[in-house]
């Protein structure tokens, strides 16, 4: 039986420490280089694809453009945070909006979560602000994760998937228009549509069986 696929390599290119702008503080990173390969038997024999360099934190594991690591560190880390923290709140609300209203719990989840990913903390007046601004906005879910994708890798992408599958799971119910959601996002972010299913079959199954744990 010959056994091939494709795999992924992540290279390291450089380590050593820098002003993370999601802990907001000096910790050390890592950065990487990731690339595609055809395997046979296991084993990287074709490469089909190279990703940009990013940088990882080995503190929060947070990913981002290897633009962090210029030399005036406090104005790009500055830049970078303020940059992703604006287009992750964007994201969330516009999942919010996929089913055409905005339930209470939904508003809750989106402040929850934006404050767990983010290093600044949001206001409730801020998520409000933000929901009000998108609700009539041209600017879709796809332009808006567009503009995130060039600042993760697949991690930080995986990463705020999930966190949308939370804000649009928050009212107890994942509707069609959602899951439809979630594959725009997910191709502005540069995924795959079928990686995209899997994360969100996965993430429905793990939901269904958490609530029914809490039935017990």
């Amino acid at each position: 039986m010959i056994i091939f696929g494709t795999k992924a390599t992540r290279k390291l290119l450089d380590k050593g420490s820098f002003d993370c702008p999601q802990c907001n503080q000096t910790t050390n990173f890592e950065k990487r280089r990731a690339r595609k390969w055809f395997h046979l038997y296991f084993i990287p024999v074709i490469p089909l694809e190279t990703f940009p360099a990013y940088v990882e934190c080995k503190g929060c594991k947070g990913t981002f453009v290897e633009g962090v690591l210029n030399g005036n560190t406090g104005a790009t880390s500055d830049n970078i945070r303020a940059e992703f923290e604006k287009t992750a709140l964007a994201i969330l609300v516009r999942m919010a909006w996929a089913d055409g209203k905005i339930e209470p719990e939904e508003v809750d989840a989106i402040e929850q979560v934006v404050n767990m990913m983010c290093a600044r903390d949001f206001t409730r007046a801020e998520v409000e602000a933000e929901i009000a601004a998108a609700k009539d906005s041209l600017d879709d879910a796809l332009s808006v994760a567009t503009r995130a994708g060039h600042m993760l890798n697949d991690e930080g992408k995986e990463m705020i998937l999930s966190a949308v599958f939370q804000i649009a799971a928050a009212d107890g119910n994942f509707a069609r228009e959602e899951e439809e959601a979630m594959l725009e996002i997910g191709a502005g972010l540069g995924l795959r549509p079928a990686h995209v299913r899997g994360m969100v079959r996965d993430l429905v199954e793990q939901a269904t069986h958490t609530a029914g744990q809490a039935t017990h």
